[in-house]
């Protein structure tokens, strides 16, 4: 390839060239220049036999990586301005500014809202359980765990039914007190003897600390 005074550039082709070749000074004449698209070059495709293929003027949603590549005049591309980072293009790009550079601000709404609400990761329910549904105030034991995530299927008197983790509360505590309620005997000789004992109520005092004297006459 020769470079003339004026810019313009003399491919350099030998009786050995290949199609690589002719391709090569094709992509960098039309790097320079743009691709044309006029008459005389559908004509010369015709009579040569091949198809020129480009992209319609009219169609915007092709040229849309080139646009949104370049920089403005600012110094930042639109993707850096929207995404905070660059996209990868057909040219040579350093992996390093393909990362994101700018702080996500949907993740730090995310931590603010988690924080304000008091949001934590539920735990994993075992088949088995007893669980509280809350959507429809029933109670139902868990069968196993469905393939989609945060989903079980919860098995009741009408059926099996699919629910959300955050719709199933473990029903263990309310169990247990169930269990020791049943577990307490009161002897038969202790509920037929009853025992009147007389209650004397502590010393009533209002809020500033003054004691509640009660009228007389209302002993009866």
């Amino acid at each position: 390839m020769h470079w003339l005074k004026n810019g313009n550039i003399i491919p350099n082709l030998t009786e050995k060239s290949r199609s690589t070749d002719v391709i090569v000074h094709l992509k960098s004449m039309f790097a320079r220049h743009g691709i044309f698209s006029g008459r005389n070059l559908q004509a010369f495709a015709t009579d040569y036999g091949f198809e020129h293929v480009m992209s319609s003027p009219r169609f915007p949603y092709l040229g849309l990586l080139a646009y949104r590549s370049t920089p403005l005049r600012n110094g930042y591309s639109p993707t850096e301005l929207q995404m905070g980072r660059r996209l990868y293009t057909t040219l040579l790009t350093f992996p390093a500014v393909l990362k994101p550079v700018l702080p996500d601000i949907r993740k730090m709404d995310t931590k603010c809202y988690d924080k304000r609400h008091q949001v934590r990761d539920l735990s994993r329910l075992s088949p088995g359980g007893n669980m509280w549904i809350t959507d429809t105030k029933a109670q139902g034991t868990v069968t196993s765990a469905h393939r989609n995530p945060r989903s079980y299927l919860v098995s009741r008197l009408q059926g099996t039914h699919r629910r959300n983790r955050h719709h199933l509360v473990p029903m263990t505590a309310t169990k247990n007190n169930c269990e020791d309620s049943q577990q307490l005997h009161v002897p038969e000789d202790d509920m037929s003897t009853s025992v009147n004992c007389q209650v004397i109520p502590a010393n009533v005092r209002t809020r500033s600390g003054r004691k509640v004297i009660k009228p007389k006459n209302l002993d009866l």
